[in-house]
């Protein structure tokens, strides 16, 4: 699979077939098969009846290759995995913003008298939401200063990073930079409020 980064694969709106075919090392018809099967895959249709996809799109036919091809599962059993996983839909809420690939995840809290529980992080819950990548590091940091202000990060291919935010104590105001050369948001910004009171993480993908 050849699926290009998230910076360079959200310059485009819109990818043929051929190219998505040429991603996935795989002939058209398949890729026009999973179109078929999954309706999560939703490509945008010419005046000729030629398919083309977007980069969100790309990025499920990632989560069903890896379903298909990497899992062995049977069509039939990654249309359960995906139905099961709407579960996921319970426990994370996906808020969109502005920008193609930047997300607020909203997570449940459940509680009781005894206090609460909320699920931070679950890659299989996540994936449904476009989460990909292997966890490389858990960081926490403090603030002993109330207005304190940390720098921008951003990595370079073939070191980029995407990120799940989280504040647990107080708030923080996180800022994304698109920083994908070609996005129709190039050098555009996105604020969030993250807090332990509403519970949101920022999940921000390679490219910010």
């Amino acid at each position: 699979v050849a699926v290009p980064e998230d910076e360079i694969l959200f310059q485009k709106q819109y990818y043929s077939i051929g190219e998505v075919a040429s991603m996935f090392a795989v002939n058209t018809s398949l890729i026009r098969y999973w179109a078929n099967e999954f309706d999560m895959i939703q490509p945008r249709k010419n005046r000729k009846g030629d398919r083309h996809f977007r980069p969100v799109d790309i990025k499920n036919l990632l989560l069903i290759h890896e379903l298909l091809r990497r899992k062995k599962l049977t069509i039939e059993g990654a249309k359960d995995f995906l139905k099961k996983n709407k579960k996921a839909q319970e426990r994370f809420e996906l808020i969109e913003t502005p920008m193609a690939g930047l997300h607020l995840i909203q997570r449940a809290v459940l509680g009781d008298q005894r206090g609460s529980l909320s699920r931070l992080f679950c890659p299989d819950d996540l994936a449904v939401f476009g989460w990909q990548w292997p966890v490389a590091q858990v960081n926490h940091s403090y603030s002993r200063q109330r207005g304190t202000v940390r720098g921008l990060h951003m990595q370079l291919p073939p070191h980029s990073e995407a990120k799940l935010v989280t504040c647990l104590r107080g708030a923080v105001w996180d800022v994304a930079v698109d920083l994908r050369a070609g996005s129709a948001t190039f050098l555009q910004w996105h604020g969030v409020r993250l807090s332990a009171e509403n519970a949101c993480s920022y999940l921000i993908p390679p490219g910010f």
